[in-house]
């Protein structure tokens, strides 16, 4: 007897909302900022993923975002929370073109 398996992946609809206020006291030091909200997605292939999540935002400087989020259900990253930084840098393609420093303002 042999079997045979396939194994699909798509993309899912949903929906994924959250809302998010600035915390005065905090943002004195580094700009701080918490959200919460749910998500919701319909799979075709398995059972559907939904849940609540929170997260939290801390602009060290304007260029160097913290994050930390929490998820309800695993199914999303592989895990209940993510952790991440970002570095935003300006950069402007026409100062390329005339010889000026793309990153000017960095």
């Amino acid at each position: 007897t042999s079997h045979h398996y396939d194994k699909f992946e798509s993309a899912m609809e949903g929906t994924d909302v959250e809302i998010g206020v600035k915390i005065p006291v905090v943002s004195k030091i580094a700009e701080t900022r918490i959200f919460g909200g749910y998500y919701y997605y319909d799979s075709s292939f398995r059972e559907d993923i939904h849940g609540f999540k929170a997260r939290v935002e801390v602009r060290a400087v304007p260029a160097l975002i913290f994050d930390a989020e929490w998820y309800e259900d695993k199914e999303i990253h592989g895990s209940n929370y993510y952790v991440g930084a970002r570095a935003r840098l300006p950069f402007e393609i026409g100062n390329l073109f005339k010889g000026k420093n793309p990153f000017e303002g960095a």
